[in-house]
């Protein structure tokens, strides 16, 4: 008979995959993020959580779940979380001046910002959501924007800089066709976009359009942040649109092409996907560690858990 059961199994994949990036977990942390099991409530989670055989592999203090040995995760998770206040102010603060930019329908933050674990040094990462046959647009104005203001990251400085890496257009929202194998990380990036300016609602619609997320993580669903972080629409960017917005499409995308850099444009047929030039998609990520992520959580599950579960590990995760 196994040691663990399915619940079981899906609770320690997921405190794995997010030690990875050495984040305890709450009891409704785990809920909302299980990997590839649904439980039926959070006291479901709670319960299991008491498990003798659960609690050779977990230890938790203040509320927080972590692998044995790490309890160190929790006082640097309160220290990221107080260092992600100052920069969400620092992203809203740039937020306010990309809205205005023509073709721009919604602005996410993602990445470690998301969900609150940034890193001191790190940049600030954004996903920009365009109007259709606007994504060169939107690209062209925002990235001049911020490299006018002196807020890109460059390899020597990119503390708190803004990071525009990522255009999808509102008409193609699906990124199923993105997915590398078992790419649990594509599915929480997706599932952790928190909508600074959104006056469209776009936000809902991103998840709807992406239900093949459901399959890794069956309790994920839009999150709503707080009003005061959330900016609205504003008369300045309607001028500016009007003012700007007839420049053509074709113009703007031959100009920054020309001006790409050669590593980015030669990634593109690589069979990476780490780049990606489309008239809807705009991924720019010269290195995405999606693959590291994912083949280094199957590895430390099969390191942590039972070999013998191994293959149930894997079996949970979306098949393409």
């Amino acid at each position: 008979m196994a040691l663990y059961d399915a619940i079981d199994i899906a609770i320690l994949q997921t405190i794995i995959y997010f030690d990875l990036f050495d984040f305890p977990l709450t009891e409704r942390e785990i809920h909302c993020n299980l990997i590839g099991r649904e439980a039926t409530s959070i006291k479901a989670i709670a319960n299991r959580l008491k498990n003798q055989k659960l609690k050779t592999l977990l230890a938790q203090t203040e509320g927080f779940y972590f692998l044995m040995g790490k309890q160190e995760l929790v006082d640097c998770r309160k220290s990221r979380y107080q260092l992600a206040e100052e920069k969400y102010k620092i992203a809203q603060k740039n937020i306010r001046w990309l809205k205005l930019c023509p073709g721009v329908k919604a602005i996410f933050v993602t990445n470690k910002l998301a969900y609150a674990n940034p890193r001191e040094a790190g940049d600030i990462d954004l996903a920009i959501i365009t109007a259709p046959q606007k994504l060169w647009t939107a690209r062209f104005w925002t990235t001049s924007l911020m490299k006018l203001l002196g807020r890109r990251p460059t390899k020597l400085n990119q503390t708190n800089k803004i990071c525009l890496s990522f255009y999808l257009s509102e008409n193609n929202l699906n990124l199923q066709s993105t997915a590398k194998k078992h790419d649990v990380h594509l599915a929480f990036w997706l599932s952790q976009f928190v909508p600074i300016f959104d006056p469209d609602n776009l936000g809902p619609r991103i998840l709807d359009q992406n239900r093949w997320i459901k399959s890794i993580l069956p309790h994920a669903c839009f999150y709503d942040t707080t009003d005061r972080r959330r900016q609205n629409r504003a008369f300045m960017g309607t001028i500016i649109n009007l003012t700007l917005g007839w420049i053509k499409e074709s113009w703007l995308k031959r100009l920054q092409l020309r001006l790409m850099a050669l590593t980015l444009k030669n990634k593109v047929n690589d069979g990476t996907g780490d780049v990606v030039l489309s008239d809807h998609l705009l991924k720019l990520h010269s290195l995405d560690r999606r693959e590291y992520y994912n083949n280094k959580w199957i590895e430390n599950c099969g390191r942590i858990i039972p070999r013998f579960q191994v293959q149930d590990i894997i079996n949970l995760v979306i098949k393409k």
